[in-house]
């Protein structure tokens, strides 16, 4: 039978830390920091909800390098 695997990827960061990274972008790359803060006010982390806790990769990506989470990410999709 045709199975579909779910799999979200959450990459925590704190909001400083975005707003900080959001700053060294250049041009239209560069988000209004009033839409990072909005987004951090709405986002619901998968880890408050047992089904999504179990279904979801979450990664701190202040600790770790993005390659890191790549190999990370690819690992989780391989499994």
């Amino acid at each position: 039978s045709d199975q579909t695997a779910y799999l979200a990827v959450h990459l925590k960061i704190s909001p400083s830390a975005a707003l900080s990274r959001n700053a060294l972008r250049l041009g239209n790359a560069r988000v209004p920091d009033h839409v990072i803060q909005r987004m951090f006010d709405r986002f619901e982390s998968p880890e408050q909800n047992d089904w999504e806790r179990e279904h979801s990769l979450v990664l701190d990506s202040e600790l770790l390098s993005s390659e890191e989470c790549a190999y990370r990410i690819e690992q989780a999709i391989a499994s």
